[in-house]
């Protein structure tokens, strides 16, 4: 999807945190001091979400899509018009530290784009942690690393969802080939190779072995 204005992704290719946040706010307060009309859209990771009973509505009356997204500043006033516990902890922050700038709150960030150009006068769009989100096209695309870890520790990286499946592997002895089968199809990472199974086998080994 296009929308017609310039877009900006900025993200990692490691878990964890790179910085991405602190340079959103750089390239805003930039971007805004020569004269654009900036609009962050933000996932909104940790917001409180909307009440259950009006989420099961929209659904069941396809009104998702029109619903506006929560607005944590409109570029207009000088203080964030949400609090942290309903905006979220960074679109709070870059809301506070950035006068002039709009941030916008939705996991659809292509209606939030639009309605970003539409309502409040967009004519530049920065993603916070956007990099993957390809449903919207991006014109730059920014990617951070860690210089001490640049690709990573080596290290899995799995659902949380599916740890109580792993304790007694994690907790085995035998790290072989059928323990990386074992780890690829309980679900954890598919481009995972032998070497970062083992590592995370040889981290993880006491605590399993303590649980089991």
């Amino acid at each position: 999807t296009t929308l017609g204005v310039q877009v900006i992704a900025i993200g990692n290719l490691t878990v964890g945190g790179t910085g991405k946040t602190p340079v959103v706010e750089k390239f805003a307060r930039e971007l805004r001091d020569a004269g654009r009309n900036v609009a962050i859209l933000s996932r909104g990771y940790r917001s409180k979400p909307p009440p259950l009973h009006k989420s099961l509505i929209d659904r069941l009356l396809f009104r998702r899509e029109s619903t506006p997204p929560r607005v944590v500043s409109d570029g207009e006033s000088h203080t964030p018009l949400l609090d942290s516990h309903i905006a979220g902890d960074e679109p709070w922050m870059l809301a506070k530290n950035l006068p002039g700038c709009a941030v916008v709150v939705d996991r659809n960030r292509v209606k939030a784009g639009r309605y970003a150009i539409k309502e409040l006068g967009a004519d530049v769009l920065l993603l916070d942690d956007g990099l993957q989100y390809l449903i919207l096209k991006h014109r730059h695309d920014v990617v951070l690393v860690d210089r001490t870890a640049p690709f990573g520790t080596g290290m899995l990286y799995v659902r949380k969802s599916k740890i109580p499946a792993l304790w007694s592997l994690m907790a085995s002895e035998e790290q072989n080939s059928a323990n990386i089968r074992k780890f690829e199809e309980i679900g954890t990472h598919p481009s995972a190779n032998a070497l970062a199974i083992n590592e995370a086998l040889d981290f993880h080994e006491g605590i399993g072995a303590e649980r089991k």
